[in-house]
């Protein structure tokens, strides 16, 4: 069994090595963990670590990731490839260092042949993931038997680093892993070549060739390592997964081990965008980012393939489908500048559904329907009525619309709440679909047959929509439209949109075309085009801080996750958590008053002295048994803190009974 100075030796020579990384976030870790092991196992501090010099010779091994080759290169594996990618664009924030490395990783790669791996990227940066994932559980204990840490010290990393991925990652260099040939190596430099360790002398070789020189030609490839180990070991038990991914440790340095837990998590985190994405394989192809946009709808839908890229980059390509979904047309905020939109007349109103956005697109022996989030969600939502009349509606047709749950018994749009029952379903009972009946509710006619009318004006398309519909037998609900005469009748208006469950208003020019994405348009007269949403004011509450838990990433460090109380006859109803709304300085403040006022803990979670008032804004309240007091908040998200309000004057358990009256239920 190891000694706590061996445990203390491991661990202060992983964090020493990881301060030192250029991903280091983890200063905190030495301190706090150091004094639990000292406190557990006496031990010596004599644990400095003399970092090796950096040397010039490549030594037996040939380096292929040096800063001018590492994201072209396919001299270096799959896995190892896809890490230095991620290592590189983890290097600044700047949004055109990020987009530089992305062009010349594209430029690069498609010059190639590889495209299988390229394409694997893309996925995940765009957001894709495993079909199954390895749970969180499995990858702990894997970690754990490992590096030989105790649980404790373990999870002790993982609180201050906040990041799961990367806590594994280092947290394994300088531990035995159960291999001879390992324990008392550097991993950074140990391999596996066929079943064989090798130790790799050169200590700052980046990413090295793990072949050896007779295998040369056999160079690993990411999209074999995900599709003949990754994807099928995610539907193996719980012991074999922890003994593949120790295995697979092993094998790879810490950057690789970071990106393989990444790929396993689900998420990456680099601030890296789907445009950025985007952009950068416009410049890399030379195919315009519009038309990318539109090719790449539903890219994440099914895993990648190289067939699949390529025909997204060919010159030339039929841009149509009959099932494929095209980017979604969103509105900006509204800032109630009415001087800058010009005439009321030229502008008409839509309600602002609180539903799910999506495509219903016609096809040739079935319909589609697109998520905005694309995903294919058809069948979930087997019972829309306008699938009765499917054959009645040129194939090709495109529509616009919000999904939302129906309440038969008035007659009317119900909550989201209710949609939530649908949504996510392997299977839809006949007793659900009469229970919770949904609805499609038409805005827009993006395509009619095979006519592409996007470009078109936006009081066209709407009389084309209305045409349809009128052949439909009712079976086609639309989105009504008002006109207004002036901004101050679309104010009136705006204040309905609670009682029919509605967020608020949509503005939209009459003569706007169907545009791509977010973006400000303006007219030739030089008033505001395009569209505009308006959402109603949100609801407010004054609840009290009472839970606290460290946050992820940057906030690794520091409380940023609260949970909210109000008060209730005998004692606090916790309502709601909330991470979001507070500036940098006053999340430290609150982090400090957390930890002086701190009463006990339960693992992460502290339990906080009722001391701190919050304003609490969210935009809908419904009836919910997970919470104490009662009712769930959608999209809680702190104002302000109320520092001028004493606990004592902090909301009660009426008022949400009174805002849940207002919201119209």
């Amino acid at each position: 069994m190891p000694t706590g100075q061996v445990y203390f030796g491991r661990f202060a020579r992983a964090v020493h090595k990881r301060f030192l990384s250029p991903m280091g976030r983890l200063m905190s870790w030495y301190a706090i963990c150091a004094n639990k092991v000292l406190m557990q196992h006496p031990c010596r501090l004599s644990v400095g670590v003399k970092m090796p010099e950096a040397q010039t010779s490549a030594g037996p091994y040939q380096v292929v990731s040096s800063k001018d080759n590492a994201l072209g290169t396919f001299h270096e594996d799959g896995l190892c490839w896809f890490a230095s990618v991620l290592e590189a664009l983890d290097q600044s924030n700047a949004n055109a260092h990020k987009l530089e490395v992305l062009k010349q990783c594209f430029t690069n790669r498609l010059q190639t042949v590889h495209k299988e791996d390229l394409s694997w990227l893309i996925y995940f940066l765009a957001g894709g993931k495993l079909p199954r994932s390895i749970r969180s559980g499995v990858l702990r204990e894997a970690a754990i038997q490992a590096s030989g840490l105790p649980a404790w010290l373990f999870e002790a990393c993982y609180a201050h680093a906040g990041d799961l991925a990367e806590t594994i990652a280092y947290c394994l260099d300088h531990a035995g892993l159960g291999h001879a040939g390992l324990e008392h190596a550097d991993l950074d430099h140990a391999v596996v070549i066929d079943t064989k360790v090798v130790i790799i002398p050169n200590h700052h070789s980046k990413l090295v060739d793990i072949r050896e020189q007779k295998s040369s030609t056999l160079k690993p490839s990411l999209h074999d390592w995900l599709e003949k180990q990754a994807i099928p070991m995610t539907q193996q038990s719980a012991q074999v997964q922890i003994q593949w991914l120790i295995n697979q440790w092993r094998a790879y340095p810490a950057k690789v081990r970071f990106a393989m837990n990444k790929i396993m998590t689900g998420g990456f985190r680099l601030g890296v965008s789907r445009a950025m994405v985007l952009r950068a394989i416009a410049e890399a192809s030379g195919l315009s980012a519009q038309l990318l946009a539109q090719r790449f709808m539903g890219w994440t839908g099914q895993l990648p393939s190289a067939g699949r890229l390529e025909a997204l980059l060919a010159d030339q390509m039929s841009e149509s489908s009959s099932e494929q979904v095209l980017p979604f047309c969103l509105a900006q905020s509204f800032d109630q500048d009415y001087l800058a939109m010009g005439d009321a007349r030229s502008w008409q109103a839509e309600w602002k559904w609180d539903g799910i956005r999506v495509q219903w697109i016609a096809g040739t022996t079935k319909s589609y329907l697109w998520s905005r989030g694309e995903e294919l969600i058809s069948e979930q939502f087997p019972d829309l009525s306008i699938e009765s009349v499917r054959s009645m509606i040129p194939v090709g047709t495109m529509i616009d619309a919000e999904l939302l749950s129906w309440d038969p018994g008035l007659n009317q749009v119900a909550g989201f709440a209710a949609l939530q029952t649908r949504l996510n379903r392997k299977r839809v009972s006949k007793a659900l679909t009469r229970s919770h009946p949904v609805v499609l509710i038409a805005y827009d006619l993006l395509r009619l047959g095979d006519e592409d009318l996007r470009q078109q004006a936006l009081s066209v398309r709407r009389e084309k929509l209305q045409q349809l519909a009128s052949k439909l037998s009712g079976a086609l609900m639309l989105s009504p439209c008002f006109s207004f005469a002036n901004w101050t009748d679309l104010a009136e208006l705006r204040q309905k949109a609670s009682k029919l469950k509605a967020e608020g208003l949509i503005l939209k020019h009459r003569d706007s075309f169907y545009g791509l994405g977010r973006s400000k348009i303006y007219q030739d007269d030089g008033f505001r085009g395009g569209w505009w949403k308006w959402k109603q004011d949100p609801f407010t509450v004054d609840a009290v801080l009472i839970y606290a838990q460290a946050g992820h990433g940057r906030r690794a460090n520091l409380y940023t996750d609260y949970t909210f109380a109000v008060r209730g006859p005998n004692g606090w109803l916790s309502l709601a958590k909330a991470y979001s709304g507070l500036s940098d300085a006053e999340i430290r403040e609150v982090d400090a008053r957390i930890r002086k006022t701190s009463l006990e803990q339960f693992g992460p979670v502290r339990v906080v002295e009722p001391s701190m008032v919050f304003e609490i804004a969210f935009e809908a309240i419904a009836p919910s048994k997970r919470h104490k007091a009662g009712f769930a908040l959608r999209f809680p998200r702190m104002l302000r803190w109320r520092r001028d309000k004493h606990v004592d004057e902090a909301d009660s358990i009426e008022r949400l009974h009174e805002l849940y009256k207002m919201s119209g239920a």
